[in-house]
């Protein structure tokens, strides 16, 4: 309603107040500016009609700071918002960073709790009570033990010690199992390795006593030892020393002929099953699944020589060889 009219009076004001004629204005720089002026004024009335016709100045002012305003509370929540969700998240980091610094602390001290209990178990000379035994004194003494042991699972240590194994390795006492196979003084070394569990899973006699009676002797008899737990597989070896006792000891005298003579009958009759060394590994002697000769007991050697073995393929040399010549073959069979 009001718009025309307010459009006319600003046409009216521009033309007769700031858009003067070029009589008066005559250079180009002059009438620049003055058109530009009249032009801006021309807006402003024009706001101000629009104005007008809408609302009072006043409405429009405080319309005007009523916005101003939101924008300014909207922009301070988002601030507030943004400083709120900032702290949060660094709560967050330093609670996950003091959860960590703890976990990681009581790591470390499990840990170290670990490694002397280790230290301590490796130490030890005693073997575990699975493997004692013997007197009621050292049953006390392994009880006064026990009652020192903290409360809680047993830590198994990483590593056997040597300390442990020698000591339950005096428990089988295999140096006067065989001390009769000694002939001479002499030091058998033998290489044990032990499972996780303290089972022996291969034992090893080092030369000059592997393959001899001394040897096989220590090798079986400590194949029944047994020693602490630990976390892996472990090899140790012992040295036992056999001294000159042993060898002083008197021989028996031979009875019989001796093996020499019975070596060239054995290689000619015996040999393609039995083998050279009487360990039986021959083709005939591995199809017939035959034991190796050291296992047959020297008592029931010649008894086999004459005799034979029933349901086997090992027949009887009754007969087919003279009683000097069994004896001579039984004398080298035992010396094998």
């Amino acid at each position: 309603m009001f718009a025309p009219s307010a459009d006319a009076l600003a046409r009216s004001v521009v033309q007769s107040h700031f858009v003067p004629s070029s009589t008066r204005s005559p250079h180009p720089w002059r009438r620049l500016l003055d058109v530009t002026s009249g032009r801006l004024f021309a807006v402003v009335t024009l706001i101000g009609a629009a104005g007008a016709c809408s609302g009072s100045p006043d409405d429009v002012l405080a319309e005007i700071a009523a916005k101003a305003e939101q924008n300014e509370n909207a922009k301070t929540a988002e601030e507030k918002a943004a400083a709120e969700q900032a702290a949060a998240e660094k709560a967050a980091a330093e609670k996950a960073a003091a959860e960590k610094a703890a976990a990681e602390k009581a790591a470390a001290e499990k840990a170290a709790a670990e490694k002397a209990a280790a230290e301590k178990a490796a130490d030890a000379d005693d073997p575990p009570a699975a493997d004692s035994g013997g007197s009621s004194s050292n049953g006390s003494s392994s009880n006064n033990n026990k009652k020192k042991e903290p409360s809680g699972p047993k830590v198994i240590p990483e590593k056997r010690s040597d300390a442990d194994f020698h000591s339950s390795l005096k428990k089988v006492k295999a140096g006067s199992k065989c001390n009769k196979h000694a002939s001479e003084p002499i030091e058998a070394r033998v290489t044990v390795v032990v499972e996780a569990d303290g089972s022996v899973q291969h034992t090893r006699a080092k030369p000059p006593v592997h393959g001899t009676p001394l040897g096989d002797c220590l090798e079986s008899t400590l194949k029944d030892a047994r020693f602490n737990p630990a976390q892996k597989l472990q090899m140790h070896w012992h040295t036992f020393k056999f001294p000159v006792e042993a060898a002083a000891a008197p021989k028996k005298k031979p009875s019989g002929p001796p093996a020499s003579e019975g070596k060239p009958i054995y290689m000619k009759k015996c040999k393609s099953c039995h083998g050279a060394d009487g360990n039986a590994k021959t083709s005939m002697g591995e199809k017939l699944n035959i034991q190796p000769l050291k296992k047959t007991p020297n008592g029931k050697i010649k008894g086999i020589i004459t005799n034979g073995v029933a349901g086997t393929k090992m027949k009887a040399f009754k007969g087919k060889l003279t009683d000097h010549e069994i004896a001579a073959v039984t004398s080298f069979v035992k010396s094998l």
